[in-house]
Formats: structure tokens, sequence, C-alpha cells
């Protein structure tokens, strides 16, 4: 009403939103700011905690010496590089996955999880990556699937009697390398605690600024007694004496 009072306490939530988006408090910044860094902090801080993963990476490189040199076009590379797209593939599967894992005495979904076989583009090479929490064990994870694409090409060939001109091979030509750390890495602690920062800082600071909003000056809060006594006084028709108002433009 036009020359009377109003409580920010019974602000609609309309009107506490307008008022936590155009009335900048220090305050509250300065609280958001304080849950922002400590939660950065420990984000980083789990990150950097976190079980090493290591990796180890082996390339091969599919080759058909024969036919390269007696083919005249194209047709022998692009024969190959559809091939690679199939060992890749059958390295996924308990085809080729299931020797290694047999070699190693691991499981066959074990080695499926924690190896990567993937063409080089515009090569005819194959990347296998394996990766692990124990850098040796990941080297030899590497090490063993290359050698059974190799192994495998060269009994699929003997099994379905493939001619000498039409074999090729698939063959080591960079061993598995030694298994470098990959996380938890400082870059990715950082990138972590600058996520949960920047979320939580946005979150809290408008939060607060809706539960706790700037006031004008010389108004306060009612404390919880004088919310009682608020609401007797409506009760009994007589206005409130000490809620937190302001007056009307």
């Amino acid at each position: 009403m036009s020359g009377g009072k109003r409580s920010l306490n019974n602000t609609s939530f309309a009107d506490r939103a307008l008022i936590a988006v155009e009335r900048f408090s220090i305050r509250n910044l300065t609280y958001a700011l304080l849950a922002a860094v400590l939660l950065a902090g420990l984000s980083a801080a789990l990150v950097l905690r976190a079980p090493a993963e290591y990796r180890s990476i082996a390339v091969l490189l599919i080759d058909n010496p024969l036919a390269l040199a007696a083919s005249g076009d194209d047709g022998t590379v692009n024969k190959l590089e559809k091939l690679r797209g199939k060992y890749a593939t059958l390295a996924n599967t308990e085809v080729i996955a299931g020797p290694v894992a047999a070699t190693l005495g691991l499981g066959a979904g074990e080695v499926i999880g924690r190896t990567d076989v993937e063409p080089a583009p515009a090569t005819l090479s194959l990347v296998v990556s394996a990766r692990g929490s124990d850098p040796e064990a990941t080297r030899a994870l590497a090490r063993a699937m290359a050698t059974e694409i190799g192994t495998f090409v060269e009994s699929e060939h003997a099994r379905n009697n493939i001619p000498a001109l039409d074999r090729f091979v698939i063959e080591v030509v960079q061993e598995a390398t030694p298994s470098a750390r990959t996380s938890p890495s400082t870059d990715r602690a950082l990138s972590s605690a600058a996520t949960v920062f920047a979320l939580v800082l946005a979150l809290a600071y408008l939060a607060l600024q809706f539960f706790r909003p700037p006031l004008p000056a010389g108004a306060r809060l009612p404390r919880a007694d004088e919310s009682g006594s608020a609401g007797a006084s409506s009760r009994s028709g007589r206005p409130p004496t000490s809620a937190l108002s302001q007056q009307d433009d």
C-alpha cells in the first residue's frame, strides 16, 4: 500500500530473485568465495590422491611386400587400409583378447577394457595402447596384444590356405614403450579445481543473495521471536513493530 510498510520476510519469490540480481553484496560474495576456495582445494586434492594410471604404446605395420611390388596401382594399398580396420575391431573381441588374457592370466573382459587398437591416419599402421595401475604389467599387456595380432594373422592365413602373393603381415615396428603415468596429473587437478570453483562461487553467491539478501540502510532481518510476535500482531489486527521494513517509493 502507498505510504505503508512492507516486510522483506514476506517478499514474493519474484521480488527476492530481483533483489538477488540487482543488489550487490560484498558480504555474500566473501562467503561464496570462501566456500568456492575450500571446495576447489578439496576437489584438487581428491584428484591428486586418485590411484595412478599408466599407459604403454606399441605400433604395428600391415604390409604385403610381394603384392605391393607387383601392383601397378593403389589397389593393394587400399585393401591393406581396409584390413587394418578389421583387425582393430577383432582386437576388441575374445578372438584376439582371449589368447592375450590366457598368456597374462587375466580375464578377456579386462584385456578388452584396458587396451585400444586404432588405425593411425594416413598410414598403414595400427597403434596399440594399454593402460593400468602397474607400469610393468601395462607394458606387458601392450606387448602381448601387439604380438597376438600378428600371430592371429599368420594362423588365419594358414587355416584358409591363402596364396603366398596374397599373404600380408602385421608386424611390430615399435616395441611397447615404457609405461608413462597419465593420471593423476597436475593439469587435471587444476582443471577440476577451476570448474568446482566457478560452479560453487556462482551457486553459493546466488543462494546467499536469495536467502540472505543485502538489506537497505538501517534495516535488519527479523529474529525468530520477532517473527512470532509479528504473526500474533497480524492476528490481532495490530501492525508488526519489529519486522524488517522499508518505505515504499
